[in-house]
């Protein structure tokens, strides 16, 4: 796993984003998760940067997984302020999706491999693997060269 340095990450989202440069691995909150037939659900939270750091931004993700087929799309979004006090303003150069393009494993544990719509930042892969632990109430996620792991809460 690489480390973000504090140069690398203004050129990724400007001076203002430049806290997330720290952020290492965070902590992601599964706020929801569902399965609705063969339709698998959830939302994932992580506050960056990671703790001692006080969080002022948040990185989520929103999956929706067809677990008869294997695909899906996971969309990211990062958001200023704390998880706490997310605000609708978000860093646009930092969000995007991922197209899911096969599932390992069943549930409550998922392997998603996927793949980034559109084209790449700096330091990031095109290719990417989400782990999901229903049991555990874990995500991990990679965010531009670093895995994040969340907690999830159903």
């Amino acid at each position: 796993m690489s480390e973000f340095t504090r140069r690398h990450f203004l050129k990724l989202a400007g001076a203002g984003g430049a806290v997330v440069a720290g952020s290492g691995l965070g902590v992601f909150k599964l706020i929801k998760s569902d399965r609705s037939g063969e339709t698998f659900t959830f939302r994932a939270v992580a506050g960056l940067p990671k703790q001692p750091m006080p969080a002022y931004a948040t990185y989520v993700l929103d999956g929706s997984v067809d677990l008869q087929t294997g695909k899906g799309v996971v969309s990211r979004t990062l958001y200023a302020g704390a998880p706490e006090a997310m605000s609708a303003v978000t860093f646009g150069e930092l969000t995007g999706s991922l197209r899911v393009t096969s599932i390992d494993g069943t549930l409550p544990r998922l392997s998603l491999r996927t793949v980034l719509e559109g084209s790449s930042r700096p330091g990031e892969s095109r290719s990417a693997t989400i782990l999901v632990d229903q049991q555990r109430g874990e995500v991990r996620a990679p965010f531009f060269g670093n895995q994040v792991d969340m907690v999830l809460n159903p």
